[in-house]
C-alpha cells in the first residue's frame, strides 16, 4: 500500500505543487500563532510582564525590607548565642572574672603610666595581648561549659586570672625597684 501511495505521488508530483493556499488561510495561521505564541504547552502564558516605575520601587522597597528583617535576624541570633556561652559561665564565677580583668586592666595601666614616667620605648603590643584571652583561658572555659559544678575547673579558672594579676604584680614590682635605685644613683 505505501509502494503504491509512493508511486502515485511521483506521478501527479505537478499537481500537488500548482495547489497554492489561499490568502486567507495564511492569515489565519499567523493570527493562531500568535495567539499561541505566549503560551506554554500547558496553555498557560508565559509572557514576560515589565514592571511600571512604581511597581519597581515598591519591589525594590520590599527587598529592603527583607534584608533588614535578615539582617536583624542575624544580629539577634548572634546575641542569643553570646548570652548563652555567657550562661554557660555560672554568675558567681562571671563576677570574679569581672572583677579580675578590671585589677588586670588597672594593673596594666599603672605599668604602662611607670614606663611612659621612665620614657621607655616598651612594646605595647605586648600588653594588647596580656589584656586578651589565651587558649589556655580557652580551654578552661571549655571545661567550664562542658562540667560547670566541677570544682577543679572552677579553681583553675580562678587560678588563672591569679596568675595574669601576679605575673603584673612582679612586673610592676621590678619596674618600681628600677625606679628606686634610679633615684638613687642620681641622689647621690
Amino acid at each position: 500500500m505505501q509502494d503504491s501511495l509512493e508511486e502515485y505521488i511521483r506521478n501527479h508530483r505537478d499537481e500537488f505543487e500548482d495547489a497554492v493556499p489561499d490568502n486567507k488561510v495564511w492569515d489565519r495561521v499567523g493570527r493562531d500563532l500568535q495567539k499561541e505564541e505566549g503560551k506554554d504547552r500547558q496553555g498557560h502564558s508565559t509572557k514576560i510582564r515589565h514592571l511600571s516605575r512604581s511597581g519597581k520601587r515598591w519591589l525594590s522597597a520590599a527587598a529592603i525590607f527583607l534584608l533588614c528583617i535578615s539582617f536583624a535576624a542575624f544580629i539577634r541570633t548572634y546575641q542569643v548565642k553570646t548570652q548563652m556561652m555567657n550562661a554557660a559561665i555560672p554568675r558567681d564565677l562571671q563576677e570574679a572574672q569581672a572583677y579580675y580583668e578590671n585589677r588586670i586592666t588597672a594593673k596594666i595601666d599603672r605599668i604602662k603610666a611607670i614606663e611612659s614616667i621612665r620614657k621607655d620605648n616598651a612594646d605595647t603590643s605586648l600588653w594588647k595581648l596580656f589584656g586578651q584571652h589565651d587558649e589556655e583561658y580557652m580551654r578552661i572555659k571549655r571545661a567550664l561549659e562542658e562540667n560547670p559544678g566541677n570544682a577543679h575547673v572552677r579553681s583553675a579558672f580562678v587560678e588563672y586570672y591569679r596568675s595574669r594579676l601576679s605575673v603584673l604584680n612582679q612586673i610592676e614590682q621590678h619596674l618600681g625597684t628600677q625606679d628606686s635605685t634610679a633615684k638613687r644613683t642620681v641622689i647621690k
